[in-house]
């Protein structure tokens, strides 16, 4: 898909920058996959973007930037974000891989806020943020509504002196509550017995050294889920996972509006072994006890590439 924003502020009134900013999701892409095409959705913690295709989507956000003293910015916004229709391979008839369902995403409210200082050449950032979401449906029957999702970010960078450039750590922390999910004796949703969600702690470190109009430095980062709140002997157990990855990027802008990147990194994942209960496993929203299959661990390592360009207009 193709994700297109424009940013509209107002600096007429003293103490205080009101704005505007409009987010839309042009389905540009394919939101359909079929036979093995659906093999190149990959794990969302392995990639940064899982997903080909959705709809059409619009996220209008209002906020207001504070000014303190020069150097702390303080901002506080509220976002909404229609999301748009889309269809979507369905699994449910075994003899028809071409089968298509209607999914209508669920809309979502993300309340926000910021607060950044910058002094010299030091620069953080801290950003919370809370999101509600409607329930999703699939061919008009509502199956999911997810939990609350709270963020918490940190953005950090130091620009060192004479030309030895510029150091930036990140780091976040997510978790969300338990989801409402479609049972199979309920026509209606109902809230989970545990949390099926995981929560994710990731931290980044980048460094950029200025080579003429080039920006190029190393990259890694870290990644930690764990566990989900149920446990092994269910068929609802997710186990806890590691990423780690390490690599370089680089940065060009051939003129001041457009800035071309390219990032190159080794990933190694590893998770935990989910064990097989000889009985069998509960299903807790189906109810019953099922045959244990053995679930490799999602564990290996590869490499993964990207080219971008940002576009200022």
């Amino acid at each position: 898909d193709t994700a297109v924003s424009a940013t509209a502020s107002y600096l007429g009134v003293q103490g205080m920058q009101p704005f505007v900013s409009l987010n839309m999701n042009l389905p540009t892409g394919k939101s359909a996959l079929f036979g093995t095409d659906a093999n190149a959705r990959m794990d969302p913690d392995l990639v940064d973007i899982s997903t080909f295709g959705e709809g059409f989507n619009v996220g209008p956000t209002a906020g207001i930037n504070f000014p303190i003293a020069g150097s702390l910015l303080v901002t506080a916004s509220l976002g909404y974000t229609w999301r748009g229709k889309f269809e979507q391979e369905s699994n449910f008839d075994p003899f028809n891989s071409f089968l298509t369902s209607t999914v209508n995403p669920g809309d979502n409210l993300t309340p926000t806020v910021a607060v950044n200082y910058q002094t010299g050449p030091l620069s953080i950032g801290l950003t919370a943020s809370l999101t509600w979401e409607t329930p999703s449906s699939v061919d008009d029957l509502q199956t999911f509504k997810p939990g609350k999702r709270y963020l918490l970010a940190l953005q950090s960078s130091y620009a060192w002196p004479q030309q030895l450039g510029a150091t930036t750590l990140s780091a976040s922390f997510a978790h969300s509550n338990r989801n409402r999910v479609l049972l199979p004796e309920l026509s209606a949703l109902a809230i989970e017995t545990l949390n099926s969600n995981s929560d994710v702690y990731r931290i980044g470190l980048q460094h950029v050294i200025p080579i003429g109009e080039f920006q190029v430095g190393p990259t890694a980062s870290y990644l930690f889920r764990n566990h989900n709140g149920y446990n092994s002997a269910t068929l609802q157990f997710v186990p806890a996972k590691t990423r780690w990855s390490a690599g370089l990027l680089a940065q060009y802008p051939p003129s001041p509006n457009v800035t071309l990147n390219a990032r190159i990194e080794h990933v190694w994942t590893h998770e935990n072994e989910n064990p097989v209960i000889e009985d069998g496993k509960l299903d807790e929203l189906a109810g019953g006890v099922f045959p244990a299959f053995t679930v490799p661990p999602i564990s290996g390592t590869g490499w993964q590439g990207s080219i971008g360009i940002n576009v200022k207009l």
